[in-house]
């Protein structure tokens, strides 16, 4: 039975609702201002804000770089810079909206498979799932690359391609979701695998789609990076990236389990293996693209980029179809039995939600108090025409309204073999030779530098540390603070 549709805008309403006012709201409530947990969503903003201001696809303006792995975000954050409005609230509005759309196509596929009321209840674990939630109220692309690749793969358990544009349709899809982060091709081959008998009309037409959008994402990081994928890729495998073995596999799963562990993600994983299961019994696969690519996406992360970042945020959009196939787990158990793992799943879902807001607030702050307060010093007291090297570049790069060199090389790839070889003497004499005066890193960050003479910190802002770099060049000192107040935003 189909749920009338505007009960489940309603539901989906009220949950995104209830998802601004457990994160963001909360935070906006003791923090005085509307604000976001990483640092990374700040990135986006500052290609957004020249994109807007001055039509360049750039961090510093006149460098173009491919620092945003979601160009399409970026774009989408354009607006907020053009109209004025509080780019914080703008981005929290579209992740929610993202948050919506997921539990739309959830709803949706869960009621094609499973009968009431398991459709509404898998959708409401799902999005008051911690990670799910924080996917929408982080500023970032998250919420809606899960919602484009459940579409992705809710259209490949429903459509056979019966014409022409659903193939059209479905390579424009994988197109989108390649803007919006750069392993997408994953998804792309594990769901042309179910149609790959389908005629070669119907894949022209994919294909079609797909490059229609794929070629012009190539062709803008070849022209502002000179390499095909965005140069955030390469510099997160530099930094992140070690050789695969025993030691580090386990603890790349180790510490992705402990991530997850909060919330309904333990009994989704043994309901997902008693899906396949039965699965295999019945010889049937309706969930098989999406387990597959689960794995596959943790199976590549493992051998590249052995990391969980932002409570799993890399991970996220392959929750979502593990939630769905954990219901196909759930559907055949009697009914005491049924009552039983809903009980244990809702009291998970409680636990979950009381961890996220208990830790999405100090999150926020500690970039507020940290690289937002710093950028906010950068801008009211170092002049304008220095460049400041940093680790962390978005709110520096945001709120400070400097040039930026990036010591972790996603805006200066140049840096990328550096970043690799963990060389402070090789990075030093980078910004020596480019007459960078300034470094803002994370208190304790490349300890060599409290050993070099003539650097000094100048300022600290909760965990962040300005540092004045010594140089042959002429500069004019600044006086050295320790506990400063930041100015006020600016417009």
């Amino acid at each position: 039975m189909t749920t009338v549709p505007w009960k489940k805008a309603l539901v989906l309403l009220i949950l995104s609702l209830s998802t601004l006012a457990l994160y963001p709201l909360a935070a906006r409530l003791s923090l005085g201002e509307w604000t976001l947990p990483f640092d990374d969503p700040w990135t986006h903003q500052v290609y957004a804000r020249n994109l807007a201001l001055h039509g360049q696809y750039a961090f510093n303006l006149g460098e173009p770089s491919t620092g945003s792995s979601a160009p399409l975000w970026a774009a989408l954050m354009v607006p907020a810079h053009w109209l004025g409005l509080d780019p914080v609230l703008w981005s929290l509005a579209c992740g929610l909206l993202s948050l919506a759309g997921l539990g739309w196509i959830a709803w949706s596929w869960a009621e094609k498979r499973f009968a009431p009321p398991l459709p509404p209840l898998l959708t409401a674990g799902l999005l008051l799932s911690p990670h799910i939630g924080w996917s929408a109220v982080q500023g970032m692309e998250t919420a809606l690359v899960a919602a484009v690749a459940l579409l992705i793969l809710y259209r490949t358990d429903q459509r056979s391609w019966g014409q022409g544009r659903d193939a059209l349709v479905d390579g424009v899809l994988n197109g989108l979701l390649l803007w919006l982060r750069p392993e997408a091709p994953l998804l792309t081959l594990v769901t042309a695998w179910p149609r790959r008998r389908m005629g070669w009309r119907r894949w022209l037409l994919l294909a079609l789609g797909y490059l229609a959008l794929a070629v012009p994402y190539v062709a803008l990081n070849w022209a502002a990076g000179g390499r095909p994928l965005p140069q955030t890729v390469y510099a997160k495998i530099a930094y992140y990236g070690r050789p695969l073995s025993p030691g580090t596999l386990l603890a790349f799963l180790g510490s992705l389990a402990q991530t997850l562990a909060p919330g309904i993600w333990p009994l989704v994983l043994v309901l997902a293996v008693v899906a396949v299961v039965r699965m295999a019994r019945q010889r049937a696969w309706p969930w098989g693209p999406a387990l597959a690519w689960a794995a596959v996406t943790v199976g590549v992360a493992a051998l590249r980029l052995p990391v969980v970042l932002h409570l799993a945020r890399h991970f996220v959009p392959i929750l979502p179809p593990l939630a769905l196939a954990a219901g196909a787990g759930l559907e055949p158990l009697s009914g005491q039995w049924r009552k039983v793992v809903l009980g244990l799943g809702a009291g998970m879902m409680i636990v979950g939600l009381v961890v996220g807001a208990a830790l999405y607030r100090p999150a926020c702050a500690l970039i507020h108090d940290s690289q937002v307060a710093m950028g906010r010093w950068i801008a009211a007291n170092v002049p304008p025409e220095e460049t400041i090297a940093t680790h962390d570049i978005g709110a520096v790069g945001y709120w400070g309204r400097h040039p930026v060199v990036d010591t972790l090389a996603l805006v200066t790839p140049e840096l990328t073999a550096v970043v690799a070889a963990r060389d402070t003497a090789g990075l030093l004499d980078y910004l020596q030779a480019h007459n960078v005066h300034y470094l803002a890193r994370l208190a304790g960050q490349y300890p060599e530098l409290d050993q070099e003479p003539g650097v000094r910190v100048l300022v600290v802002t909760g965990r962040m540390e300005l540092l004045q770099l010594p140089s042959d060049t002429g500069y004019t000192p600044l006086p050295a603070e320790t506990s400063p107040a930041p100015p006020a935003p600016p417009p």
